[in-house]
């Protein structure tokens, strides 16, 4: 997994650089973006499998659920640009937004239902969701305007393996984004289901329990992007993976002072 992330993150450094590249250059970069993002959701599919059919524990920590969604919402962006599609994000602000469950299991369900809306999806609008009701439940939507789930599929949704198509047929993909999914609702003590209209569109709605969320702490260092850090910034960055150093070197080119080496003896 670790040297495809780091693919990804070097392909995304050079789709920014759009200035010095013709057409025809951008689209055999997001052709290959969108290839090795694929190949990265199959392994991550594979792996989150692995820890489901060994009954994985609950990891809790306390978190911020609209960073978490930002964050998985940008990490699709780019796939829903490819396609055509709108991606938006919906949360209230008003309320707090600080739970306590486990961070990597609700990523993984945002992940999950964003990826699979634009999978599904030729046309027309993705928006993704999440707010706590009055029982104190974290409740995670995600609704898209594509093609539907035909009745007779219905009941096979949630199965391993199992995917479908226009002409309703198995195919494409390995089919274990949506089992995931529901069995990482499950060991959350939640529920999942969805409505849809064939032709239309699909809205998946996760339910999961859990305490009384908490407003966030207001930070001073107010970091969105790379180029929020000072100049100054001073770091040594070790990683024993030379791809992954020769993707943060370029993330960091403009920051003289952070350092990287591929052992501590360097």
């Amino acid at each position: 997994r670790t040297p495809i992330n780091s693919l990804i993150g070097i392909v995304d450094i050079l789709k920014s650089r759009k200035d010095i590249y013709q057409e025809k250059d951008l689209q055999l970069l997001d052709s290959a973006y969108t290839n090795i993002t694929a190949t990265s959701k199959t392994i991550n599919d594979i792996l989150n499998l692995s820890k489901i059919d060994q009954h994985d524990n609950i990891d809790s920590i306390h978190f911020d659920y609209v960073d978490l969604l930002e964050d998985v919402v940008e990490t699709h962006r780019n796939q829903a640009e490819i396609k055509g599609l709108e991606l938006e994000y919906v949360v209230d602000m008003e309320k707090p937004t600080v739970i306590f469950s486990d961070e990597f299991k609700v990523r993984q369900i945002m992940s999950n239902l964003v990826s699979n809306a634009i999978k599904y999806s030729n046309a027309g609008k993705i928006i993704a969701s999440v707010l706590i009701d009055d029982q104190s439940n974290l409740i995670i939507q995600v609704s898209d305007q594509g093609q539907g789930i035909p009745e007779a599929l219905k009941k096979n949704i949630f199965k391993k393996y199992y995917t479908v198509n226009k002409s309703n047929k198995v195919e494409g993909g390995v089919g274990l984004g949506l089992y995931i999914t529901k069995n990482i609702v499950n060991t959350l003590k939640g529920k999942i289901n969805f409505i849809t209209n064939v032709g239309q569109g699909t809205t998946f709605k996760a339910q999961i329990p859990i305490p009384q969320p908490k407003f966030r702490r207001k930070n001073t260092l107010n970091v969105q992007k790379i180029s929020d850090f000072s100049r100054d910034l001073r770091w040594l960055i070790v990683d024993d993976n030379a791809l992954n150093l020769l993707y943060l070197k370029q993330f960091f080119s403009l920051h003289t002072h952070v350092m990287t080496a591929t052992n501590v003896l360097c």
